[in-house]
């Protein structure tokens, strides 16, 4: 286990890089089930994002459970459980336990660092409407051309149809982390405290 110790916008962060035998002896020694040994990154930035993401949200009362998109698709548990099939489909960047008014339910996270194109975010957007085992996804944009261009392909996917698409900037999680709030194209809004 390498620990990495770097500093981003003057705030100091923490990153754990696991070797293929690190992972293979964490495997065999502790009680996890882990169903395919894949860790490797596309994108280093996009993951440390996250793990901040993480940090920040994990502390709010509203949040009782965070998997990754690497537990998603490796650990048996989340093949097991009929409430994680959908993340592990559509390989969702988080699969959050929230607590709201309807009780507990599982919600997706997907963290956005650069804009795509609109035929591969259409097809990201749809993919979550057709997935009723998913009923809502909050997306954090790292700007605001990004926060706006999936904003309008929710707005285009909804003519017959509630938006499940929650928006939110990076830079609104990291201001107030004690009450994150995100909002639909049309206005309604999710407040995470």
């Amino acid at each position: 286990v390498k620990d990495i110790y770097f500093e981003k916008n003057s705030n100091p962060h923490r990153a754990y890089v696991i070797s293929k035998k690190g992972l293979d002896f964490i495997a065999k020694h502790l009680p996890c089930d882990i169903q395919e040994n894949r860790y490797v990154s596309d994108s280093i930035e996009h993951d440390l994002v996250l793990s901040e993401i993480n940090f920040t949200i994990e502390k709010l009362s509203m949040i009782h459970e965070i998997w990754t998109e690497a537990e998603l698709q490796s650990y048996g548990e989340a093949f097991k459980n009929v409430s994680l099939l959908p993340f592990v489909e559509l390989r969702s960047d988080r699969a959050c336990l929230v607590e709201g008014k309807k009780g507990k339910r599982y919600l997706a996270l997907e963290y956005e660092r650069s804009l795509k194109s609109y035929s591969r975010n259409k097809r990201k957007l749809e993919s979550y409407y057709l997935q009723s085992g998913i009923p809502a996804v909050l997306y954090v944009c790292e700007t605001d051309s990004i926060l706006k261009s999936l904003m309008r392909i929710a707005e285009s996917l909804c003519k017959e149809r509630p938006s499940k698409m929650y928006f939110c900037l990076l830079e609104n999680v990291r201001k107030s982390p004690e009450k994150i709030l995100f909002q639909r194209f049309d206005g309604r809004k999710l407040i995470f405290k």
